[in-house]
């Protein structure tokens, strides 16, 4: 898939084809870039060239942000896990007594 997503960023770049673009937010999509997904639907959405490419845009616009969600959600539970593993570590046996009280 980067090859071929490198092939077509050289050619969006050098000439904006709204079918050659929603290959690529496809493929970015598939590759969990939605930063980059969402930047080349919104370009095509912007572009309004035809409705059939807009409105495929607009549809993968929302898949592209509830990928990007999801994506910020597990980070966030990842964060918070670590963050209450430290938490442990330093107030070991502050938390081992509200572990025991909350028994």
């Amino acid at each position: 898939n980067k090859s071929i997503i490198a092939t077509l960023e050289k050619i969006i770049k050098n000439k904006f084809v709204e079918e050659l673009a929603y290959e690529l937010a496809n493929l970015y999509l598939e590759e969990k870039d939605t930063d980059n997904c969402l930047k080349v639907c919104n370009k095509i959405i912007k572009q309004d060239m035809t409705k059939e490419y807009v409105n495929k845009a607009k549809k993968l616009k929302e898949e592209c942000v509830e990928e990007a969600k999801s994506k910020n959600n597990v980070k966030l539970s990842l964060e918070n896990d670590i963050c209450q593993r430290c938490f442990r570590i330093k107030y070991y046996n502050e938390y081992k007594v509200l572990l025991q009280i909350r028994s």
